[in-house]
């Protein structure tokens, strides 16, 4: 998609890619690429922290009958293992919400 932008009298295009507007060919520098260049902190306080490592922080500091006492899935309950818990866990949106929100709240209380 092209548009036509007037400045100054002179009139260049403008290319869209990814919902931010890049300048083609201006005589000067705008301050558009500058921002595209800025990255925001995340504000996901589980950013970078993998299921692997939530689920492997659990049961060495709180144990397989606590998660199932405070999550009722089957793959806690009986013969549980981090291999079929994470195979269940990445299968099932809202049992994975369930524990990434423990993981929250036990981590808060520890401090």
């Amino acid at each position: 998609m092209i548009k036509i932008v007037q400045t100054n009298i002179i009139e260049y295009p403008l290319r869209q890619e990814v919902g931010i507007v890049i300048w083609n060919h201006l005589p000067f520098f705008p301050i558009l690429p500058y921002f595209r260049t800025m990255s925001l902190p995340n504000k996901d306080p589980l950013h970078g922290i993998t299921l692997e490592n939530i689920l492997t922080w659990m049961v060495e500091n709180y144990g397989w009958e606590y998660l199932a006492e405070q999550v009722k899935i089957n793959c806690f309950h009986f013969d549980p293992s981090i291999k079929s818990s994470l195979t269940f866990l990445r299968k099932t949106p809202w049992a994975r919400a369930k524990v990434e929100s423990l993981y929250l709240y036990l981590k808060r209380k520890q401090g």
